[in-house]
């Protein structure tokens, strides 16, 4: 029953996703942002969804921004600044 209140919380998150046109114009200025890992918890509260669900929608490759690797019983995330910047318009500053 939890499992499928999971699924179809990230259903629902995935049509609130933007794509498409919406999209912010994309310009020169990613050549100037560095590259480096932007946690989780800053692009959950930007995109208006619980950390949980985000990392769901990496792991189901839903974004193509952020990639993981199962290092035992532990994921590791790793989510690009610059990709970040290019496919949804959010600015993470790296320093």
């Amino acid at each position: 029953m939890a499992r499928l209140t999971a699924v179809k919380r990230i259903e629902k998150e995935r049509n609130n996703v933007i794509t498409g046109p919406e999209l912010p114009c994309v310009t020169d200025k990613s050549k100037d942002i560095e590259e480096c890992n932007v946690p989780i918890e800053y692009i959950a509260n930007k995109m208006h969804m619980s950390k949980a669900v985000l990392r769901q929608m990496i792991i189901h490759n839903m974004f193509s921004f952020a990639t993981y690797r199962l290092i035992g019983k532990k994921t590791i995330f790793y989510c690009s600044s610059k990709l970040l910047y290019e496919q949804r318009g959010i600015i993470y500053d790296c320093k």
